[in-house]
C-alpha cells in the first residue's frame, strides 16, 4: 500500500511538472493528456492505466462528424479503450475513425473531446517518448489526404495542427513518457505532412 501510495504521489509530481497550456489555433487537433488540452505529455507508469484524449478546438459552424487515423508510435502500448461521444458511430475501424457525431453540435470557440483513450504499459519498464499522433483516414474525404470535420451544412474543412511539440516533438502530437516534457507546449506551428515526415 506504501509503495502504490508513493507512486501515485510521483506519477502526481511529475504531472504538474509537465503542465502548460497550448496554444489554440481555429481548426487545431491534437492528442493530450487531459480534456482541456493543458498538456500534450501523458505520463504512463507501468501497470497504470490511464487516459488521454484526442480534442478538436474552434471548429466552425455546427459540426456532424470528423475523421482521421490515430498512429501510435510503439506497438507494445496496449490500448484498453476508445471512448466516442454518446451518439456517435465510427464507421472505421480501431483507431482509422470515421465519425458521425450523431447530430449537429457547436464547435466555435471551443476545445470538443472527439475520442477519450485509455491505454497502459504492461511492461516493467515503460519506453519514453512515445508519440501519439493524427494522421488522415482511410479512405480520406481531403485531396490530399489529411485529417478534418464535416459541418452539418456539407463543408468539408481540414484540421490544423495544435502547436504543442516546443520544437523538440512533433507538434500535435500526444508524447508519452516524454524525456524532456518541458518542450512539450509550443507556439509554432506545423502542417499535418511536416509531422508525417518525423516518422
Amino acid at each position: 500500500m506504501k509503495k502504490l501510495m508513493t507512486l501515485m504521489v510521483a506519477v502526481v509530481i511529475m504531472s504538474m511538472a509537465v503542465t502548460a497550456f497550448a496554444q489554440p489555433g481555429s481548426h487545431d487537433a491534437g492528442v493530450f493528456a487531459d480534456p482541456g488540452a493543458a498538456s500534450s505529455s501523458i505520463i504512463l507508469p507501468a501497470f497504470v492505466p490511464t487516459f488521454f484524449y484526442v480534442l478538436g478546438y474552434d471548429m466552425d459552424g455546427l459540426v456532424k462528424g470528423f475523421e482521421f487515423l490515430v498512429q501510435i508510435s510503439d506497438p507494445a502500448m496496449t490500448v484498453l479503450a476508445r471512448n466516442l461521444q454518446a451518439g456517435a458511430l465510427n464507421v472505421g475501424s480501431q483507431d482509422n475513425f470515421i465519425v458521425g457525431a450523431g447530430g449537429c453540435f457547436p464547435g466555435d470557440g471551443l476545445w470538443y473531446q472527439m475520442v477519450q483513450y485509455q491505454a497502459g504499459y504492461f511492461v516493467p519498464t515503460p519506453p519514453s517518448d512515445t508519440l501519439v499522433c493524427l494522421g488522415p483516414s482511410t479512405p480520406s474525404s481531403f485531396a490530399p489526404a489529411v485529417p478534418g470535420y464535416l459541418q452539418c451544412d456539407g463543408s468539408l474543412v481540414p484540421f490544423s495542427v495544435a502547436q504543442s511539440g516546443g520544437g523538440v516533438y512533433p507538434d500535435g502530437c500526444g508524447v508519452i513518457n516524454a524525456t524532456d516534457p518541458g518542450q512539450v507546449i509550443s507556439t509554432t506551428a506545423e502542417s499535418f505532412g511536416a509531422v508525417k515526415s518525423k516518422f
